[in-house]
């Protein structure tokens, strides 16, 4: 049985709309995720500035909820979203994002993150996460809630020591650029419907759905 979590409070609070990404960001964070190790820096520079010492590897993948773009650098996965529109569409805003980076074409290295990510009990791929100091904390806290759980942005506000700032913690939640890896599809609506999701409510349906039959089928295990 699954210990009690910090996250276990009533399900509250509207997803936003989903804002554009912000251009420019005068501090920034980084963080990058191995296995149970996690590693911080930051900056004072223009947000877009970061990435020019990468080569990102990208792929369109399929999953069992619809393709995926996947980016990947030797930090970790930078980008997991899904892709219900043009693949090429989604690799330009993916290059907008990282101008300064190098774009390689390597389906091979992206298969192989979501065949992990989707066989029973891998661990987690290591991540690559870039954005403001409060985005990273919503984020990095996010990756503790565990499979199964569900939180309100304002359990998600209590849980990162910023009671009352469920409006800003849904805003970092709504630019999460690794969907599923960092499962901002665990939070749902005051009155437990399940919209608003960037990637499409039934896609957020299925999501739960799946992970409430794997987290039973380890339970029964």
């Amino acid at each position: 049985t699954r210990s009690p979590s910090r996250f276990d409070s009533p399900i509250g609070c509207a997803m936003p709309t989903t804002p554009s990404t912000p251009q420019h960001i005068d501090s920034y964070s980084i963080i990058s995720i191995s296995g149970h190790r996690l590693t911080s820096s930051s900056g004072k520079w223009g947000y877009k500035r970061f990435g020019a010492d990468l080569t990102i590897r990208h792929g369109l993948q399929p999953t069992p909820f619809g393709d995926a773009l996947v980016l990947l650098t030797e930090r970790g996965v930078c980008g997991f979203e899904f892709v219900d529109g043009s693949d090429g569409e989604a690799l330009d805003a993916a290059r907008a994002e990282w101008p300064l980076s190098e774009f390689v074409a390597d389906q091979g290295e992206t298969a192989t993150i979501v065949a992990r990510l989707f066989a029973p009990d891998q661990a987690r791929p290591a991540l690559l996460l870039r954005g403001s100091r409060f985005q990273t904390k919503v984020w990095s806290a996010l990756l503790q809630l565990p499979e199964g759980q569900t939180v309100s942005y304002g359990g998600l506000a209590s849980a990162i020591g910023a009671p009352g700032a469920a409006r800003a913690v849904g805003q970092a939640v709504a630019h999460n650029p690794l969907a599923l890896l960092v499962p901002c599809h665990r939070v749902l609506k005051q009155n437990g419907a399940i919209e608003g999701y960037r990637w499409g409510d039934t896609r957020k349906r299925a999501l739960l759905a799946w992970e409430a039959v794997r987290n039973e089928e380890r339970r029964a295990a």
